[in-house]
């Protein structure tokens, strides 16, 4: 708006530019001043419209920045929140300089240093280097052109807590818009210590499998292919590279007989029939033979029970069952020598106990024969002495066969201790009288009446022992001594009862007591090596470890020796425990007189038992082999058979079989009587239908003892003296020995001497005229063998003997 008036007056004009004029214009008008203020205020007008629109721009430009920076410090503040709530220690340097710009919370995880804000970095992580690390300088991880390159990273250990770090870096742009480095670093430390962990499990994994010499192989049933270690391949003689992954290198080489047991084995497992994989199997060498292979395995399952992988081990066994075979070989050679042994044993048992059982059988029968006189009876005895000394050795021999094959037997029996232990003491005090050498026999202390053991072979030990002591002391003195070390508290308890055997002798030296207890080791100066065969001791030792003790010996060389032994020995009550006496002598049958067929190949045997049994009116018949009994046995059907075991032709295990198979025979007595002793040989003729078993040399009181068990026989005895009769005998109108002289012949009879007893007898008559009454007496019990009236005709002429129990008073174990 402009005004055009003639108003001129100032307040006129502050009137109309208040009303909103642009301009004023006084009258009278001119046209150019018109014009150009029109013109004027046209431009001016376009401009503060181009103005106005410019502010418009320039604020919207504003607002946009200003959202930006928002943005921009929102992001940032994003950033910086992110980094700093990270685990991992983050920190950002510059890209020249190596300026640290940045650092989160957990640097201190990194460094020990906090104030980082711009130090060095490589200054700081390394300080002993004078350069930048290469693998983060600008080149390295920014282009020719300026734009970044990939991810780098390193490995960091802290110097002072030796923790690993894993730094991941990479180049960006920082809020002031230059190119930095951002690294971010994790904790890698119980990743490290599980990659060390594992790196030693693989060391000892490998040492191990080294060391146990085996291949490994890894099957990956998803690829179908296999791993075959190194080793694998070595055992079949190939090289790293020459076999494939394939599964068809282990089959290919399975011998053909162990392919279908493979398979079936495998097949199995991954059916989980069975809990694991192992086989033994053979397969081929690169060379063309075969090696055997213990194969292991197990498997790795998915959840729906299929097996995705299996890993095993391959084992050479080739040298273990090269092993096996040789000593599997040299155990069959073993078992052929010992059974040929047991057969050698056997045999040259057989061979000796058959004339041996002449010899003492016929012994057996001239003693009973009451026509010979004292002198032939005196021949006699030695025989049968000589042959069961013989006998002896052979048992002895066996005895060490049956250890060696732990085929010995104890057969506990009760009997009375104490009268066990006299008759012991009673034989070596006459043994050591007749070699010049002093006996002493100690009660340590006091001890069971009856016990329950094996007395054979309890016996058979402290003889042993006794004589050994007596036979290796020339001058000196035995001494035995029998104790309890400990009882139990029960009304018949268990005895802890101690053996021990003293002497004066020869003494073993130290580097011999461990010979012997050996088998046919004998120890010593020649002259005693002579004596025995070197199988008493071991013997002792095995009866008495069977017997739950222990054998033990002290000695010192020409000093003496002490041996002992302690034994668990049960007391039984003693009820019904009888005194000894003698057994009745049979000497004929009062009828019926039983019918006895006596089968056996060699003449002396039947003659013997013919010879015996007629004249106490047995009918006897015989037959020289199986065959020849069978068939006489039915044709006479005896009442009792005598069945050698070991004949030519049918032996008697066949004969008794086929003897049981007759009807009218089925329940006959047959009695096997064979020289084969062994237990296997005892039971078989049981088992073939053998009643019982007598072993040769057979004593005819055993086996006439066994007809009247099995015939119950109406018998003929004998008339055995009283002992009161006997000992009324002893009347004063008898002129009697002295004591010194009784003493000798007690001691005589309390060892069965019959031939010692005649000996002494006969010296008594030619320088004792006076006495011949009474050695008349005494020749006529000995000629009958009554040994035991022997003894009680004698005790009167006895002087008081001290008691052995007074030597119990100051007796104790020394060891």
């Amino acid at each position: 708006i402009i005004f055009m008036t003639a108003l001129t007056h100032l307040d006129d004009k502050v009137k109309g530019f208040k009303l909103g004029a642009a301009d004023y214009i006084t009258k009278p008008l001119q046209l150019e001043e018109v014009l150009a203020r029109v013109n004027v205020h046209l431009s001016l007008r376009q401009l503060q419209q181009q103005l106005s629109v410019q502010n418009q721009l320039l604020q919207k430009e504003v607002a946009e920045r200003q959202q930006s920076e928002q943005a921009l410090k929102t992001a940032h503040e994003r950033f910086i929140t992110i980094l700093e709530g990270l685990e991992a220690a983050v920190y950002v340097t510059d890209m020249q300089t190596y300026e640290i710009l940045f650092v989160n919370k957990h640097i201190d995880q990194l460094v020990n240093n906090n104030e980082l804000l711009g130090k060095v970095c490589w200054q700081v992580f390394h300080s002993t280097q004078t350069s930048p690390c290469t693998f983060c300088s600008p080149n390295q991880i920014m282009t020719g052109k300026g734009q970044p390159t990939s991810a780098y990273n390193w490995e960091y250990q802290n110097p002072d807590t030796q923790r690993w770090f894993y730094i991941q870096g990479r180049a960006i742009r920082w809020i002031d818009g230059r190119w930095v480095r951002l690294e971010v670093a994790t904790d890698i430390t119980e990743r490290k210590q599980a990659e060390e962990a594992l790196r030693a499990n693989e060391e000892r994994f490998q040492l191990a499998m080294r060391g146990a010499n085996e291949g490994l192989w890894d099957w990956n049933m998803e690829k179908n292919e296999v791993y075959y270690s190194p080793r694998w391949k070595q055992i079949l003689g190939y090289g790293e590279q020459e076999l494939s992954s394939h599964p068809t290198e282990f089959f290919e080489r399975l011998h053909p007989d162990d392919i279908p047991q493979s398979l079936e084995k495998v097949t199995a497992y991954f059916e989980r029939k069975i809990p694991h994989y192992e086989i033994t199997v053979r397969m081929q060498h690169k060379q063309g033979h075969y090696v055997w292979i213990l194969s292991r395995g197990i498997a790795v399952w998915n959840p729906q029970g299929k097996a995705l992988r299996m890993v095993g081990t391959h084992m050479d066994l080739t040298a273990q069952k090269q092993t096996e075979d040789a000593l599997s070989q040299a155990k069959e050679a073993a078992e052929v020598a010992n059974r040929a042994k047991t057969v050698f044993l056997a045999n040259m048992s057989h061979e000796l106990r058959t004339p041996l059982n002449a010899i003492l059988g016929y012994a057996q029968l001239f003693k009973r024969d009451k026509t010979l006189n004292a002198k032939q009876q005196e021949s006699i005895a030695v025989i049968q002495r000589s042959g069961e000394y013989l006998l002896t050795l052979i048992s002895d021999v066996l005895d060490v066969s049956k250890i060696e094959a732990n085929r010995m037997v104890l057969f506990p029996v009760e009997f009375d201790f104490k009268h066990f232990i006299n008759e012991i003491n009673e034989l070596f005090l006459m043994r050591s009288k007749q070699k010049g050498i002093d006996f002493h026999y100690k009660f340590i202390t006091q001890l069971p009446t009856v016990i329950q053991a094996d007395e054979t072979r309890l016996r058979q030990i402290i003889i042993n022992l006794l004589s050994n002591a007596v036979k290796f002391t020339k001058q000196g003195e035995v001494i035995f001594k029998v104790g309890s070390t400990q009882a139990s508290s029960s009304h018949f308890p268990n005895w802890k009862i101690r053996f021990q055997v003293e002497d004066t002798g020869i003494g073993i030296a130290s580097e011999e007591l461990s010979k012997i207890f050996k088998p046919f080791q004998q120890v010593g100066e020649r002259n005693y090596q002579m004596q025995g065969t070197g199988l008493g001791l071991a013997i002792s030792q095995k009866l008495v470890e069977m017997m739950g003790g222990q054998l033990h010996v002290e000695s010192t060389l020409g000093e003496g020796s002490t041996f002992w032994m302690e034994l668990d020995l049960r007391e039984v009550s003693s009820k019904g425990q009888l005194e000894s006496i003698d057994k009745p002598v049979m000497i004929g049958l009062s009828g019926p007189f039983p019918k006895i067929l006596v089968v056996d190949d060699q003449w002396e045997n039947r003659s013997i038992l013919t010879h015996l049994l007629t004249p106490l009116g047995f009918e006897v018949f015989k037959a020289c082999d199986g065959e020849e009994g069978v068939e006489l046995a039915t044709q006479i059907q005896p009442n009792a058979i005598f069945m050698d075991l070991v004949m030519p032709e049918m032996d008697g295990f066949e004969a008794t079989r086929q003897i049981r198979k007759i009807p009218q025979l089925k329940d006959v007595v047959i009695i096997a009587i064979s020289a084969n002793v062994f237990e296997l040989d005892q039971q078989d003729s049981i088992k073939a239908g053998c009643d019982d078993f007598i072993a040769k040399p057979f004593q005819i009181e055993i086996l006439l003892e066994k007809l009247n068990q099995y015939l119950n026989l109406n018998t003929i005895y004998q008339r055995t003296a009283k002992k009161s009769d006997i000992q009324a005998q002893a009347d004063v109108s008898i002129s009697g020995p002295s004591p010194e002289q009784a003493a000798i012949l007690f001691d005589l009879t309390l060892i069965g001497d019959i031939e010692g007893i005649l000996d002494y007898l006969e010296n008594i008559e030619k320088n004792k005229s006076e006495l011949k009454q009474f050695v008349f007496k005494v020749k006529k019990l000995a000629e009958n063998f009554q040994v035991h009236q022997i003894g009680d005709l004698i005790k009167p002429y006895l002087q008081k003997r001290p008691p052995l129990s007074k030597e119990v008073e100051n007796g104790e174990f020394d060891n």
